[in-house]
C-alpha cells in the first residue's frame, strides 16, 4: 500500500504519527509525507523567515529518511494557512502524487489554525482524487482512500477509535523525531487516530487494510 501522511509543519508527522509509519515501512508499504507549510515564522531565535523554512525543510528530509519516505513541500506560509482554490489544488496533487491507500493528518477539532485547515483541507478535496475535472497536476486516481486523523493537540475532546503501540520503533522514532526538533516523540506513547473513511463505501478495501495492518503490528508485539 501507498500511506501517506500530511502535516502542518516540520515535526507534526514525527510528534503524531512517527511510530505508526515505521510500522507500516517494517510491513514493506511505501510512505509519502506532504506538508503544507515549512514551519517558516517557528524560531523566536532567528529572524530570516526564509531561513527557518530551509531550516526546517532540511530537518523533514533528514527524519523522512528513517520511514523511507517521499516528502512534498507545500510552502505556504506558517499560522496563515487558508482555505483557497490555490491551496485545494495544492492538497489535490499532493495526495494524487502519492496515490494513497491509506491518509493520515490532524484532527478536525484541533486548535492549531494551521493543523485544523490542513485536516480540512485534505478531508475536502479527498472525494475529488478520481475527478477527471479538477483543477489539479497530476492524474487523478481511483483508489477506495481511507483517511485517519490523529490525536489533536494536547489530546483534548478526543475520541479515538484505534491506538498504534510504536513501542518496537521507539528507537526509530525518537532519532526522527530528533531530527525535526520534535519534543515527545509518538514511539514514547501510542499513537492514536480516529477512523474518518471519507469514501462512497461504508466499508472500503483501504479501511481493511489498513486496521489489519494495525491489528497484525499488534500481534506481533504479543508475540515478540
Amino acid at each position: 500500500m501507498n500511506i501517506l501522511a500530511v502535516g502542518a509543519h516540520p515535526d507534526d508527522i514525527e510528534y503524531n504519527v512517527g511510530g505508526t509509519l515505521l510500522k507500516y515501512k517494517k510491513q514493506g508499504h511505501k510512505i509519502f509525507i506532504a506538508l503544507t507549510t515549512s514551519g517558516n515564522t517557528g524560531s523566536n531565535v532567528m529572524t530570516d523567515t526564509r531561513l527557518i523554512g530551509e531550516t526546517r525543510e532540511k530537518e523533514m528530509l533528514k527524519a523522512a529518511e528513517a520511514y523511507d519516505a517521499q516528502v512534498r513541500f507545500l510552502r505556504n506560509d506558517d499560522e496563515r494557512l487558508l482555505d483557497t482554490n490555490e491551496t485545494r489544488t495544492q492538497v489535490l496533487d499532493a495526495m494524487r502524487w502519492a496515490n494513497p491507500d491509506v491518509i493520515f493528518t490532524h484532527s478536525p477539532i484541533d486548535e492549531s489554525p494551521d493543523h485544523w485547515m490542513t485536516s480540512h483541507l485534505v478531508r475536502a478535496m479527498v472525494l475529488s482524487l478520481p475527478g477527471i475535472n479538477q483543477q489539479a497536476s497530476e492524474k487523478p486516481c481511483d483508489k477506495h482512500v481511507s483517511v485517519f486523523t490523529w490525536e489533536p493537540s494536547f489530546g483534548v475532546n478526543n475520541l479515538p477509535e484505534a491506538y498504534v503501540s510504536a513501542r518496537t520503533c521507539a528507537s526509530s522514532t525518537r532519532s526522527a523525531a530528533c531530527s525535526t526538533g520534535a519534543s515527545t516523540p509518538s514511539a514514547s506513547r501510542p499513537t492514536r487516530s480516529t477512523g474518518t473513511c471519507r469514501t462512497s463505501s461504508s466499508c472500503p478495501e483501504g479501511a481493511q487494510h489498513a486496521m489489519a495492518a494495525f491489528r497484525k503490528s499488534s500481534n506481533e508485539e504479543m508475540h515478540a
